[in-house]
């Protein structure tokens, strides 16, 4: 058996999409939900209240679809550190301070920056004995600024929101 596929953009699926439902609404064929038809009357009471309180949320604050060609996909790390980088922050920070900073191990911090893409170095720096574990502020800000160049956006934070509780490292 040949399988043959062809890709195509989300923008390309969404306008096909719109213009059927278009030609069905005209055509007057949409049935259902489609239709925006919601029977909850052979549903337990309960539960159909429920329901409909769902569908009157969902229809009254209609938010714009986001296409995945342009979902901010900004490594749970490099969006942590987004936050506690300051400004005028550049050169090397030791990875330990940063830990710290975002609330994770060392350990965590130094694999999770690696699978960024960020490389770290051994360095001695003040106020430390012995050389410790850095990383260039400036090679973060980086790695952000690419991530975001591939996704295609230039505007701070990700498309959807971290929940800080799930991301702590054991």
């Amino acid at each position: 058996m040949t399988v043959r596929t062809h890709p195509l953009h989300i923008a390309a699926i969404r306008a096909a999409c719109e213009q059927g439902r278009a030609l069905r609404e005209q055509a007057r064929t949409l049935t259902g939900d489609a239709a925006g038809e919601h029977d909850l009357t052979v549903l337990d009471p309960t539960v159909a209240a429920r329901l409909a309180d769902e569908v009157t949320v969902t229809a009254t604050t209609r938010a714009e679809p986001v296409d995945a060609e342009l979902v901010h996909k900004l490594p749970v790390v490099l969006a942590l550190l987004t936050d506690v980088l300051s400004g005028d922050e550049h050169g090397p920070v030791p990875t330990s301070e940063l830990a710290t900073r975002i609330d994770w191990n060392v350990k965590a911090l130094g694999e999770a920056l690696r699978a960024a893409g960020v490389s770290k170095a051994k360095r001695r720096m003040p106020g430390h004995d012995n050389p410790v574990s850095v990383v260039d502020a400036d090679t973060i800000r980086a790695a952000i600024g690419d991530c975001r160049g591939r996704n295609g956006r230039s505007d701070p934070g990700t498309s959807v929101p971290i929940r800080h509780d799930r991301l702590r490292s054991p």
